[in-house]
């Protein structure tokens, strides 16, 4: 494919780790390997995609790229199992005859395909940093320009857009980003020209590629064949997850997408307060609304408070989806005047006394900021319980 702009994409060097973990899988495939997803193969796809990321750093819960990148890290997670999948069932299907040479080259060839996937990750993943950025100098530079390519060689599909003008937050711009197509190079920038026509020619975006990532929080969409052709799969691959970057917890590759970030920042509070606690942020199930949080074999559930009154409904909302463990944060929407006020915290606590009581709610987490309390059906009628609330305050 031709590239679209002068701009080249980080080198990254796929076949450093490859030979071991080729080695490895031929080895137990030709073992006799049941499983349907590689764990080898996986954690060396999705290393490779998380590097296209490496534009963001590592952004904390609250700024501007943090939401995003936890998104993107998720998304191609999952790409990267489905990849798995169908690299795993190949191998598993290659016959006895000359399995070591064939299998050697099909895991080279999709090792080699990393490369236009990787290329369009960092391009979708820039341009959406790019949208971040642009928006917040609206005010100064409102509109955004497809700029022209010096690429000796430009595709026809995007010189139609080249020069185009319109408001950053134009429709235009939802189907329309450097990237949207497969090695795509393309750049654009914020200007404060006027606007132009949109042009009449529609550029049909490559398969998988979308939707203004910025917006969708997806780099690579469902419609992969990776994953379009894998059928229904997911009792298959549901165990599969990936550690945090940060914190020492997992998170399962069929997470929620639009709580992924919520659910890392409570997550990395809870393990940095509690080293040996194991905790997974658990896959999503899209018919139900089910509970986030494996925390030490335990179901839970973390309930984003708006004022003290959440507290209440916070424990009957986890009762009902069968948690054990409830997570009370009031980091994200608490809306009461602060510091917290512990009377009033530890009443609604005690009124949910027969939940310790009979078994249904074992262990309550509260968070404030970077700390967390734990609160147990003994701590409650000590006079511990008020000091604990209290200390959650700086």
């Amino acid at each position: 494919m031709v590239a679209c702009h002068i701009k080249t994409f980080p080198v990254i060097n796929f076949t450093n780790k490859a030979s071991d973990v080729f080695k490895a899988v031929i080895g137990d495939v030709k073992a006799g390997y049941e499983d349907n997803v590689h764990p080898k193969l996986f954690e060396l796809y999705k290393d490779n995609y998380h590097k296209g990321l490496a534009m963001f750093g590592e952004p904390e819960p609250g700024s501007k790229y943090f939401e995003l990148n936890e998104k993107f890290k998720l998304n191609t997670a999952r790409l990267a199992t489905y990849k798995s999948y169908k690299v795993t069932g190949i191998l598993k299907d290659l016959p006895g005859k000359d399995f070591d040479k064939n299998s050697i080259q099909v895991l080279k060839n999709f090792n080699r395909y990393q490369a236009t996937e990787y290329n369009a990750i960092v391009a979708r993943a820039r341009s959406a940093k790019q949208f971040i950025d642009f928006q917040q100098d609206a005010d100064l530079y409102p509109n955004m320009e497809w700029i022209m390519t010096r690429s000796a060689d430009p595709r026809e599909e995007h010189l139609v857009l080249v020069g185009t003008i319109r408001p950053i937050n134009d429709p235009f711009w939802n189907e329309n980003q450097p990237g949207n197509l497969w090695n795509c190079k393309c750049d654009w920038e914020p200007t404060d020209k006027d606007v132009t026509e949109v042009p009449k020619q529609e550029v049909i975006p490559a398969t998988a590629l979308d939707g203004n990532p910025a917006m969708t929080g997806e780099l690579i969409t469902d419609e992969h064949p990776y994953i379009s052709k894998a059928g229904d799969i997911i009792s298959e691959i549901k165990t599969i997850a990936y550690s945090d970057t940060k914190g020492d917890f997992t998170i399962n590759v069929l997470a929620h997408k639009e709580e992924i970030a919520d659910n890392v920042a409570t997550a990395r509070i809870l393990v940095n307060n509690y080293p040996d606690m194991k905790l997974t942020i658990r896959e999503h199930l899209h018919f139900a609304k089910n509970p986030e949080y494996e925390i030490n074999s335990m179901i839970a559930d973390a309930k984003r408070i708006k004022g003290y009154k959440g507290i209440t409904s916070g424990f009957i909302s986890a009762k009902k989806q069968g948690c054990e463990v409830v997570i009370i944060d009031f980091n994200k929407h608490f809306k009461v005047v602060k510091p917290l006020d512990a009377n009033k915290i530890k009443g609604r606590i005690l009124w949910r006394e027969n939940d310790f009581i009979d078994g249904s709610i074992k262990k309550c987490y509260m968070i404030f900021g970077d700390k967390s309390i734990l609160i147990t059906q003994e701590l409650l009628k000590t006079k511990e319980l008020f000091s604990l609330i209290k200390g959650l305050n700086p």
